[in-house]
């Protein structure tokens, strides 16, 4: 019977990581991706790795993980939508590894198998695959560092202090503070539930801190040199800038205090009805787990395995207060708990097993069927309604396979664990192929920007002669290969072509021809793309009829000479 749920497993998570690796080729999309990858590649291309430039002027955003592993796969393979995420996928693979030999530190092979397959099967890990920002390397070495951690505190083994410097140090690089913090929340949070008060103490995290400085040098080094040795630098719109303290401090902890710049006016609950969709297929699975947390942690139930360690909901509960009071919250923000939300429902579901908890078992077998129904009518929405097709065969024999699975797990699968199984990762499958096979492909034709770079690309424009005029998005500089300049004005325009006899080619949009012909320049239309602004859908841009009145044009226009 254990061979076969192993067989199973392997099945499945291979079955996960294939249909998000189907991602990798989809475009990267604006707003955030496509300006890091443009970033990636100009530093690829000027060599400049200790200072983050964009469009040739000085960055301070996010910590240069991300754009030094791009702009290195850029070297080494070429710029492509493939070689952009090819580093944050590899992150990912190592998050599901870490998640598995973390859980398996205090609990069953079977949990920690569990625990994986959730953490590669749930639509937070789809997003952020695909949509590629800072997080998903976050993610990555999160993991890994608390793994580290863990596995040091129950082996007392210094190659486990190693390992949590460096995951710690270099998911500091990724996305700031928070890359230490979580960790320090989750060993933290177990080190107190157990009174391991001498561990707190322990002289040996000095070596992981070391690690930490070592890593973490010459990306400061790179920041003391931009900005802090040049206070008369003009930095988003202030002087007196200092690249450390905003790394180190107002980056993510001003966001909480409230003296960063980013704010917006969501409420403090933001983030919970955010994880509940973002945890989808196993939403249900995780709200029960997270019950059950909070029963047994106010009753004497010590047999509960969901309480042999304190690091699961240190990761969790603390990470999700401190992003909820943070003044500017957007939904993967959150995302950095879903490995160990994962690992909290994993735990769960072995623990139903073992006590024989069958009714609660049917009863999340019943909502897996429920989504797993709502997944069938979704793909049908999108390769049906909303992007229909003649070239869809792989998706119909895909489609085809899941349902039969499906069917097969309620018919003659008997353990209600397999089903379950079975049919939350069917569902993820299904809706994973259905997002990276059809929908993504089809909605980011209308991402304007990529469309133009790539046209630009192919026909071996002189990037010189283009400029940008009323809009600009990042993915026409990665796509085309070049940075392209900015007219801010009519006036501007006017100017340069009055002291220069080199033909003009302008991207703009429809405002943008519109003040262009109402000035009186004789215009020449090289490409133009429909556009819409991919990351705000609407049910008027989902329905083919309807969609004409979502869009709005972009334009590669010449200029001809009077």
């Amino acid at each position: 019977m254990k061979s076969a749920f192993n067989s199973l497993w392997i099945f499945l998570s291979l079955g996960c990581i294939l249909v998000i690796g189907l991602g990798l080729p989809v475009d990267v999309m604006d707003v955030d991706a496509s300006q890091y990858a443009s970033i990636s590649k100009e530093m690829e291309e000027t060599g400049n790795y200790l200072q983050v430039l964009h469009r040739g002027k000085d960055y301070l955003d996010k910590p240069p993980l991300l754009f030094w592993t791009s702009a290195l796969s850029f070297h080494l393979f070429g710029s492509s939508n493939i070689t952009y995420k090819l580093f944050s996928f590899l992150a990912l693979l190592l998050g599901f590894i870490s998640i598995y030999k973390f859980v398996l530190l205090h609990h069953t092979k079977r949990a920690a198998q569990i625990s994986t397959l959730l953490y590669s099967s749930n639509i937070a890990i789809l997003l952020i695959a695909n949509d590629v920002r800072t997080d998903t390397l976050l993610l990555g070495f999160c993991t890994f560092a608390v793994w580290q951690g863990a596995a040091y505190i129950k082996k007392n083994k210094l190659i486990y202090l190693v390992g949590f410097g460096i995951g710690s140090g270099i998911a500091m690089l990724a996305k700031g503070p928070i890359g230490l913090m979580l960790p320090i929340a989750a060993i933290g949070t177990h080190l107190i539930i157990n009174r391991q008060w001498k561990k707190i103490l322990d002289p040996g995290w000095l070596i992981s801190l070391i690690i930490i400085v070592l890593i973490l040098f010459p990306m400061a080094w790179g920041l003391y040199l931009q900005f802090d040795l040049h206070p008369e630098k003009v930095v988003n719109g202030k002087t007196g800038v200092s690249g450390l303290y905003f790394y180190f401090w107002e980056q993510s902890f001003g966001r909480l205090t409230g003296q960063s710049d980013w704010k917006d006016d969501s409420s403090y609950f933001y983030f919970l009805h955010t994880f509940l969709w973002a945890f989808v297929p196993w939403t249900f699975a995780f709200v029960l787990a997270a019950w059950s947390l909070f029963k047994a942690s106010f009753s004497k139930m010590t047999n509960a395995a969901i309480l042999k360690e304190g690091y699961t909901p240190g990761a969790i509960v603390i990470p999700f207060i401190a992003l909820s009071f943070s003044h500017y919250k957007l939904p993967h923000y959150i995302f950095i708990i879903v490995p160990f939300a994962s690992a909290l429902t994993g735990i769960y579901i072995d623990w139903l097993v073992n006590h024989h908890k069958a009714s609660i078992l049917r009863w999340i077998r019943g909502f897996q069927s429920m989504v797993f129904l709502v997944s069938i009518l979704f793909a049908l929405a999108i390769s049906v309604f909303a992007f229909p097709g003649d070239n869809y065969l792989f998706f119909w024999f895909s489609l085809a396979g899941i349902f039969v699975m499906f069917i097969w797990a309620i018919l003659k699968i008997k353990r209600l664990i397999l089903q379950i199984l079975i049919i939350g990762t069917l569902s993820f499958l299904l809706i994973g192929s259905t997002m990276n096979l059809i929908f993504y492909p089809n909605l980011l034709t209308y991402q304007s920007s990529s469309q133009i770079g790539k046209w630009i690309a192919q026909n071996e424009i002189n990037g010189t002669q283009i400029y940008a005029f009323q809009t600009h998005p990042h993915a026409v500089d990665f796509y085309s290969g070049q940075i392209l300049n900015d007219f801010d004005s009519i006036g501007v325009i006017e100017n340069h072509v009055e002291s220069n006899a080199t033909p003009l080619i302008i991207y703009t949009n429809d405002v943008g021809k519109s003040e262009l012909e109402r000035s009186g320049f004789q215009l020449e239309t090289l490409f133009e793309s429909p556009h819409f602004k991919v990351t705000k859908l609407s049910l008027k841009f989902l329905n083919p009829q309807l969609r004409p009145e979502s869009l709005s044009k972009t334009y590669l226009i010449r200029m001809i000479p009077q």
